[in-house]
């Protein structure tokens, strides 16, 4: 998937904090990004130590998580809507819905990662969105917090890996009037191991 900001776009794509595609029923494990055309300023990528975040809760709300699920949707963001939440091949839905656990456990290892996102969390599993929001926001306010993130300053053709079950990323929206150009490919364990 490409992933373009023209010089004349004011918002851009994935700009709230979130883990990739966490409304498919199978969110991709590994997300590749390779900048092809990079602002002369700006446009950086900050990622966020899920695993680290979790562990800095407390233990009583590690606890209460590890006991929750949320329900994810493409659409918690009206603004957001548009190819790059419904760029699927063969598929005509509008909006794409699913439940996970709000701690993953990484099946390689057993480390837990906070895997609530701002981007695509619509509610915990038996709340209201309002009910599950003043949650939600304080965990995104968690993730965000510097002692946990690293800022990556893309250049030119650079590729960025990461495993999207310990981390959360956001791209900074800071480079209105120049162009962005990123190739995305996301990929499972499964596709690694043939």
């Amino acid at each position: 998937m490409q992933i373009v900001k023209t010089p004349t776009q004011r918002q851009n794509f994935s700009g709230k904090w979130h883990v990739d595609s966490t409304y498919l029923e199978t969110p991709p494990d590994y997300t590749f990004l390779t900048a092809r055309e990079t602002p002369p300023l700006g446009g950086d990528t900050v990622f966020s130590n899920a695993e680290a975040v979790f562990h800095s809760l407390s233990e009583g709300l590690q606890a209460l998580l590890e006991n929750q699920e949320v329900e994810f949707a493409s659409d918690v963001h009206a603004t957001q809507r548009g190819q790059q939440l419904t760029n699927f091949s063969g598929s005509d839905a509008d909006t794409y819905r699913a439940v996970h656990p709000a701690v993953m456990r990484h099946p390689r290892g057993g480390k837990r990662a906070l895997y609530i996102n701002e981007e695509h969390a619509l509610a915990f599993k038996g709340m209201t969105r309002e009910e599950s929001q003043p949650l939600i926001r304080y965990l995104t306010e968690r993730i965000a917090q510097s002692e946990f993130t690293f800022r990556l300053t893309w250049e030119k053709d650079m590729v960025a890996l990461w495993d999207n079950r310990l981390v959360h990323h956001h791209a900074v929206n800071d480079y209105h009037g120049a162009l962005r150009v990123m190739d995305r490919i996301t990929v499972n364990d499964r596709g690694l191991e043939a």
